[in-house]
């Protein structure tokens, strides 16, 4: 049981990184520079609130992961990877 999770786990990673490629060459044809398609992808993610992107750009993951959790439902996974993929956008 556990090795099919693990295994779905890495298939649902692996699509993610490939809508994510794909985010950016959409953008990069489109002529959306960063920034707006940071502003984008943040419009359309309900769970990333106000609170939710306050509590990531002053570095408190875990309370932004609570935070997107009670906003959205979501479970940890998936909570976390959508705080992290805001967390890294900051970054870039």
């Amino acid at each position: 049981m556990f090795g099919r999770l693990r295994r779905a786990e890495q298939h649902i990673d692996q699509l993610q990184a490939r809508i994510w490629k794909l985010e950016g060459l959409i953008a990069e044809r489109a002529g959306v520079d960063g920034d707006e398609l940071a502003r984008l992808l943040v419009e359309s993610d309900p769970g990333l609130t106000t609170e939710v992107r306050e509590l990531a750009e002053q570095g408190q993951t875990v309370a932004a992961i609570r935070a997107y959790r009670v906003a959205t439902g979501a479970g940890l996974k998936a909570a976390k990877d959508a705080v992290e993929a805001y967390a890294a956008r900051l970054a870039a």
